[in-house]
């Protein structure tokens, strides 16, 4: 793991003294296509501890998909929709690089 994703969303390497409400561990979820199974992925994060959970849409073409990212980005999910499709490791360092 890089020593990037702990430092993501504003998290340090040392994160000091612990609180219930800071995430310590983000989750990324690239996806292109793929409608509903993303919304199925983002439920199926189970943690006990809070998380954050980033989706990178990486110029997925379908309306279903589009939709279903809107739904998400609306419950507080963040989503990086990327404009042109460059593949699952370009998405997932596309996300590191926003959110660290």
């Amino acid at each position: 793991m890089s020593r990037c994703l702990p430092s993501c969303c504003g998290l340090s390497a040392d994160p000091g003294p612990e609180t219930a409400d800071e995430p310590r561990i983000a989750v990324i979820i690239p996806c292109h296509g793929e409608g509903r199974m993303i919304a199925e992925a983002v439920a199926s994060i189970q943690e006990p501890e809070p998380i954050h959970i980033i989706v990178v849409d990486d110029a997925s073409p379908d309306e279903e998909t589009q939709r279903t990212l809107s739904e998400l980005e609306a419950a507080g999910t963040a989503v990086l929709r990327l404009g042109q499709n460059r593949g699952v490791g370009r998405a997932r360092w596309r996300s590191i690089q926003r959110f660290c």
